[in-house]
């Protein structure tokens, strides 16, 4: 027992082991915070937090982009809602007008990185990815993608985003002609759009440019009845060919 005392006593009053038990408490210390955080952030993002990625071969994937650039630049406020609109990247598309013109439009959109926005009264984090080597499809251009993430458990406000996305392309392009070009398999804006040609402006015999506007909208409006005839017509073909061919026993 004495000699127990005595090994305890100068272990005590030894610095150099008061000194290693401390750093070795404080490690063990910092180890378990730090597995309970990443336990906590692992929980939170599977229970509490909602994703949404976007690919960049998607329709909404130009929408999403320009409504961002547009929601961070027209926000008011603290800094922290504007610094999402001052990291850009910038689209130009240059065509040739029928005048023999050339017209450059530039378009906005963040750059790669994280952005953070409000929406909904809620923080966004937006994380914008591009990759050096994937291509998608027939096209040079690099995949990207787009990361929406918040809290909370309602996928309401990525309905909500996405239909505010589409609208505002529609009414960016509301009153002008969209023109699209066949790419591959798929049809991709060709050009930016351009103003619709008023009907006086066409050069053509009297009464002819009337005449093949009429028949365009009577067209138009029959297109339902047309699709319906079409429709009964390839479902009473479809009746006709599985009774041709079913064996004479089963008639």
């Amino acid at each position: 027992e004495i000699i127990s005392d005595i090994a305890v006593n100068s272990l005590r009053d030894n610095p150099y082991f008061s000194a290693g038990a401390g750093l070795f408490g404080v490690g063990i210390g910092m180890t378990v915070l730090r597995k309970f955080g990443q336990l906590s952030s692992l929980v939170i993002r599977r229970n509490f937090t909602l994703t949404l990625e976007i690919a960049s071969h998607d329709t909404s994937y130009p929408w999403v982009l320009h409504w961002l650039a547009s929601k961070a630049r027209s926000a008011n406020g603290s800094r922290f809602k504007q610094a999402a609109g001052q990291h850009l990247s910038v689209e130009t598309n240059v065509v040739r007008t029928d005048a023999g013109r050339i017209r450059a439009a530039f378009n906005f959109i963040p750059s790669t990185g994280v952005h953070y926005i409000f929406h909904q009264g809620r923080v966004l984090r937006v994380e914008r990815t591009r990759s050096q080597q994937t291509l998608q499809g027939a096209s040079t251009a690099p995949f990207e993608s787009v990361t929406l993430t918040t809290l909370g458990r309602d996928t309401n406000i990525f309905n909500t985003l996405l239909e505010e996305a589409r609208s505002a392309a529609v009414m960016k392009d509301e009153g002008w002609t969209v023109i699209y070009k066949a790419f591959g398999s798929e049809w991709r804006q060709f050009g930016y759009p351009r103003p619709r040609r008023p009907l006086h402006s066409v050069v053509l015999d009297k009464g002819l440019a009337e005449a093949i506007s009429f028949d365009i909208k009577e067209f138009i409006g029959i297109m339902r009845v047309l699709i319906f005839t079409i429709f009964s017509y390839m479902l009473c073909y479809g009746v006709l060919s599985y009774k041709i061919n079913r064996p004479a026993s089963d008639l």
